[in-house]
């Protein structure tokens, strides 16, 4: 990854473009299509080290609210804010969002590839919980690694290298499963869908160069034992490579030249 320490798929202008250049326009894409204002409470459900929270709150002066499992990405997203001196402005919370307090609403939810980790069987509780987190006229914006319907029972009912070791427990939902599960339990309605499918290329093999890059460069060595305790070195090298390689090899066919519009 990059300084950004950001998961999930970055959007880029062009295939040769740095990943953080393309993860900034992602983050500018999620605040866009949330039509975000300084007097909008927000709420991200995952996350992840604080790089969203603190650029929306950069940009648009919101009162912004994040939601993690992880102790780790708690303290390391709680001293990214501090740096940047928005504490007044940005609250990070170790919780479910199923622990959401149901009298807290937010005028904006931001779920940005959290969605794989709640699981098939439980895609209406979330969609239920969003709906009573959304303040009215609020708007919910998700964005999610999908698999085509006719593969979607396939895909999570089979085991493999990427559900055992590096996604254990989660499931890509497919696009009808999501809207289904948003009509059969909450009153929300789709707006607007865009496919950046062919971003999440560019992005695995931007994080593949970087990791093989910095493998050499660190070349088994660790800076302390703390470093060593946090890094499994044979797993994450061995797991890396192959979960990015499996997903370029299978999950994309034939890439068409990515063409923009616009100078974002």
């Amino acid at each position: 990854m990059d300084d950004t320490m950001a998961y999930s798929s970055a959007v880029f202008k062009s295939e040769n473009e740095d990943l953080r250049t393309a993860q900034m326009r992602k983050i500018t894409l999620l605040i866009e299509k949330a039509r975000m204002e300084k007097n909008h409470g927000v709420l991200e459900l995952g996350c992840g080290w604080g790089t969203l929270a603190v650029e929306v709150v950069r940009r648009t002066g919101c009162k912004y609210t994040g939601i993690t499992l992880s102790i780790e990405q708690l303290k390391y997203a709680e001293a990214k804010v501090k740096e940047a001196r928005l504490e007044d402005r940005i609250t990070f919370k170790l919780c479910d969002y199923r622990q959401l307090s149901d009298a807290q609403k937010y005028d904006r939810i931001i779920a940005c590839e959290m969605i794989e980790a709640v699981g098939h069987e439980f895609y209406e509780a979330f969609v239920s919980c969003c709906e009573v987190a959304l303040a009215k006229d609020g708007i919910f914006v998700m964005q999610f690694t999908a698999v085509p319907e006719e593969l979607y029972d396939e895909t999570r009912l089979s085991s493999g290298f990427i559900t055992e070791y590096i996604f254990p427990g989660g499931c890509l939902p497919s696009l009808a499963r999501v809207t289904s599960a948003m009509s059969s339990s909450s009153r929300l309605c789709i707006e607007d869908v865009e496919n950046i499918g062919i971003h999440y290329y560019y992005t695995l093999r931007c994080w593949r160069k970087r990791f093989l890059e910095n493998q050499k460069m660190s070349n088994g060595k660790y800076k302390s034992a703390e470093h060593r305790a946090t890094m499994d070195k044979e797993k994450t090298r061995m797991s890396w490579p192959v979960f990015v390689e499996s997903s370029l090899d299978h999950e994309f066919g034939p890439l068409p030249e990515l063409i923009t519009g616009d100078d974002n």
